[in-house]
């Protein structure tokens, strides 16, 4: 069974919304408190919950890229740049082929 804050801030001895400060890394929480966190967090095992982050902040870090096909050589080269650029900037691209179906595409 995972680890929750709730547990984290149990064996800490802080509140739930401490742990969420440190997690998010908030800057007002005292070093000692942070590290209290920190140890229980490791000793427990506790991982953020990465689809819990994305339904709270309203952001996945996905963005999708729609192209009809790879065989028109236009989309394979718009999709390298794409892609890279994206990953510098910290997101993952998904890219969804229609095969030129404008209703699959969501265009209809």
């Amino acid at each position: 069974m995972a680890v929750s804050m709730h547990d984290v801030a149990r064996a800490a001895g802080v509140s739930q919304r401490t742990v969420s400060n440190v997690v998010n890394n908030y800057e007002y929480v005292r070093p000692e408190t942070r590290q209290r966190v920190l140890d229980a967090m490791a000793a427990l095992g506790y991982v953020p919950n990465a689809a819990a982050r994305s339904l709270r902040s309203a952001r996945t870090g996905l963005i999708a890229l729609v192209v009809p096909d790879f065989r028109a050589r236009i989309f394979a080269d718009l999709a390298g740049p794409v892609v890279r650029e994206a990953e510098a900037l910290g997101y993952t691209v998904l890219i969804e082929l229609t095969g030129s179906d404008r209703e699959h595409a969501g265009a209809g």
